[in-house]
């Protein structure tokens, strides 16, 4: 089985709390494909989210709708990498060779604190 390539479509549900504003918020978005890159000589699929609805006062301006970085599979490896739009290297996304009790590394991040 293969990692999407066109026509997916995720939908995201993001809930915090503003503390500049002190309010809590939700934002609820989609991201998409959205054309093809060429980043570091590598060809990614371009990601995009079309809308951002934010439900509360403030959001913090932390979604915003746009370019949300690129994936692209290594077929034969059964990997999927995303580059996202601040960063310089490639992050692992899906590791499809991954068995029970394996330990999982990559891109398990939020906006501000990365997970080890």
């Amino acid at each position: 089985m293969n990692f999407p390539d066109s026509n997916a479509l995720w939908n995201f549900e993001s809930s915090g709390h503003c503390f500049l504003f002190s309010q809590t918020f939700t934002d609820f978005y989609s991201i998409t494909f959205a054309g093809d890159i060429v980043i570091q000589g590598q060809n990614y699929h371009k990601l995009s989210s079309p809308f951002v609805k934010m439900v509360g006062t403030h959001s913090c301006g932390v979604n915003e709708a746009g370019y949300k970085g690129a994936i692209r599979e290594d077929v034969t490896a059964r990997k999927v990498y995303y580059f996202s739009q601040s960063d310089t290297t490639e992050k692992l996304l899906y590791d499809f060779t991954m068995e029970v009790g394996d330990t999982v590394r990559g891109c398990l991040e939020n906006f501000m604190y990365p997970f080890i």
